[in-house]
């Protein structure tokens, strides 16, 4: 494409990390595009009962009125979150077993909390997941490792759909 892209995607983190680090990983940058996939870690249990729902809404609003007020002009595309693996019964036990509480149907309901708050700045909600599902609607087996995270086959596919956004911007 000839343009350059930053990836800041860091292993683990949760829409509060981002906000500790939201100068180094954003604003600094001042980026004139941003595509923000941000928050799936957040869908867990939290020490104090708060809701993950809760947390996931307060902290990716913060996010997106701090690139509101500081990067009035960057275009910004909030990203669907990816689909997991539940077909995969051993995988999800081991998940479990480890605290893992994340469903399909959480994930939806991540990403429509994302797309109310894209909508609230004014900003564009995209779902690159096409062609990534089972005919259940699980993350097919033969893109993803374990239940969640992509072999580069299932990157290729996000890629191939995200590819008509990056295509569409206007690098000067």
């Amino acid at each position: 494409l000839g343009k350059c892209i930053y990836n800041r995607g860091i292993k683990g983190f949760k829409t509060e990390d981002m906000i500790s680090n939201i100068d180094v990983m954003l604003l600094d940058l001042e980026p004139k595009y941003v595509f923000i996939n941000i928050g799936t870690n957040d869908i867990c249990t939290y020490p104090d009962g708060e809701s993950w729902q809760d947390v996931l809404k307060r902290n990716y609003d913060y996010i997106l009125s701090q690139l509101k007020k500081k990067l009035p002009e960057t275009v910004a595309y909030v990203m669907a979150y990816y689909p997991m693996n539940e077909a995969d019964e051993e995988g999800l036990k081991k998940a479990r077993s480890l605290g893992f509480i994340r469903t399909n149907e959480m994930i939806r309901e991540a990403s429509a909390i994302a797309e109310s708050l894209a909508d609230k700045y004014g900003y564009n909600f995209i779902n690159v997941n096409a062609g990534l599902t089972d005919e259940n609607d699980n993350l097919n087996k033969k893109f993803c490792k374990d239940i969640i995270h992509f072999y580069a086959d299932g990157y290729e596919i996000v890629y191939n759909n995200l590819e008509k956004y990056l295509l569409d911007l206007k690098i000067e």
